[in-house]
């Protein structure tokens, strides 16, 4: 029915439902994440999986990845805001620190000072979440199944209970060659672990909605409630081409 069609996913009222955006805007308007042409336009970077092989589409997706069938102004502006707000003071720090870190290739880890576990976990499933709520083709890939009512009572009771039902990685891919990109989501789904990833400036950053389906290679590297938040630098570029290998074709980023 049409009203069904103008339920928001978040608060499950039937309200009128705004142009909803699925990756925050700061990620590519305050930091300039994309890939721009000769005009200067940017877009984020479309991937593709054919058969297992993953390749970044050139010409890109646009900018702005809104999706009007998901959110109400209420939903999106206040309460998942807080979460965006949060995301955007991480982000900015760590491509800050990122810049300072880059050329110590002794470095082992960008560290920032957290923050807040809640928030930081929160923040992120929050972009896998938007996702798989969302009707567009370009996020068809992102099934969350029963994760996606969790979060929604994550985001909307602050229930931290919730968070051991999912877990958070973020690496930094220290290869010279994603730091300007903002990258769509993939899934990877083999060798016993299952998750959803996309890169956005160098950083690799992932969900894994299924805690027993972590390899061993990925769990030392969960997000941990800590005062400092450590992300792994992976300089050894064998490392870095084994991580990337995992779920993009080696000549995806030439």
């Amino acid at each position: 029915s049409k009203f069904e069609k103008m339920k928001c996913q978040l608060c499950d009222k039937g309200k009128k439902l705004i142009k909803a955006y699925i990756f925050p805007e700061f990620l590519y308007k305050d930091l300039s994440l994309y890939s721009s042409d000769k005009k200067g336009q940017g877009s984020i970077r479309g991937v593709r999986n054919t058969g297992g092989k993953i390749e970044f589409l050139r010409k890109g997706l646009p900018l702005g990845l809104y999706d009007s069938t998901i959110l109400c102004k209420d939903c999106d502006s206040i309460t998942l805001k807080e979460f965006d707000d949060f995301g955007k003071l991480m982000f900015t720090g760590l491509i800050k620190e990122r810049g300072e870190k880059i050329e110590l290739k002794s470095s082992e880890f960008i560290e920032i000072e957290v923050l807040d576990y809640f928030q930081l976990k929160a923040f992120i499933a929050s972009l896998f979440w938007r996702a798989s709520i969302s009707k567009r083709p370009e996020f068809s890939i992102v099934k969350l199944m029963e994760l996606e009512s969790k979060l929604n009572k994550l985001f909307k009771e602050k229930d931290t209970a919730i968070l051991k039902e999912f877990e958070i990685v973020i690496l930094y891919l220290n290869n010279g060659l994603t730091d300007d990109y903002l990258c769509n989501i993939v899934e990877v789904n083999k060798l016993n672990t299952y998750f959803y990833s996309f890169i956005a400036g160098g950083f690799l950053i992932n969900l894994f909605p299924d805690t027993n389906k972590i390899f061993e290679i990925w769990r030392q590297f969960v997000v941990k409630e800590e005062k400092t938040f450590k992300i792994p630098i992976i300089n050894d570029i064998e490392t870095s081409k084994y991580i990337i290998n995992s779920f993009i074709d080696k000549e995806v980023l030439k």
